[in-house]
């Protein structure tokens, strides 16, 4: 497991996967966030 965490760090696949899940779960949130003021 170690050496699949440090192989998924150090390539460059695994940092632009790991931007887009980021980028995806923020404008999630971001989403979530509007819905539940104008929702109320």
């Amino acid at each position: 497991m170690e050496r699949f965490v440090k192989k998924f760090w150090t390539e460059e696949d695994g940092n632009a996967t790991l931007d887009w899940m980021v980028l995806t779960a923020g404008l999630v949130l971001f989403g979530a966030a509007i819905m539940a003021t104008i929702g109320s």
